[in-house]
């Protein structure tokens, strides 16, 4: 498991959308370090994040993890070993084609967004178990940790959820 006194590093190839991304963590005492690139473009963002910065946001979610567990949480989805643990990567544009349809809307009303919304990428772990969904996202941007914010979808805690679940969130950026 990734949490340990020795740095431990999980590197593996992921596809998020049909896309091949390089993913890269490393827990380093109560940090965690997150890196993902994109295969085909080689764009990069990057993260790093502390125990208690992590505890505190899932907490605000309503389901609080301790670093340990979200770390392992984090390994399941990348290892593929759980079914209930996967991941998805969210560009600004996803996240508002989201809350359009979510409030009716029609993909071709979104309004343009700045490149700097753009670069960003949402990467969000969900853990699915019987009328549950959760998700944690974490929001990379290229190169730079820029604090926390309100995922940009309003009623956000359940823009994933399923009929028979809710979801709640929270953005990092990385």
């Amino acid at each position: 498991t990734l949490p340990s006194y020795q740095p431990t590093v999980l590197q593996v190839d992921y596809f998020f959308r049909g896309v091949e991304h390089a993913v890269r963590v490393v827990v380093s005492g109560q940090v965690l370090e997150l890196e993902v690139e994109d295969r085909m473009t080689a764009d990069q963002w990057r993260g790093e994040f502390d125990a208690n910065f992590i505890e505190d946001l899932t907490h605000k979610t309503g389901n609080f993890k301790q670093f340990s567990i979200f770390c392992n949480m984090l390994e399941s989805a990348l290892t593929q070993s759980s079914e209930s643990v996967t991941l998805d990567l969210l560009t600004y544009t996803d996240l508002e084609s989201l809350r359009s349809r979510k409030l009716g809307g029609r993909p071709g009303s979104l309004a343009p967004r700045s490149a700097q919304l753009n670069s960003k990428r949402y990467l969000i772990l969900i853990y699915s178990v019987e009328f549950d969904r959760w998700a944690q996202w974490l929001a990379e941007g290229p190169g730079q940790w820029a604090g926390w914010e309100e995922p940009p979808v309003p009623g956000g805690r359940d823009a994933f959820a399923s009929p028979a679940g809710s979801v709640d969130s929270v953005v990092l950026l990385l």
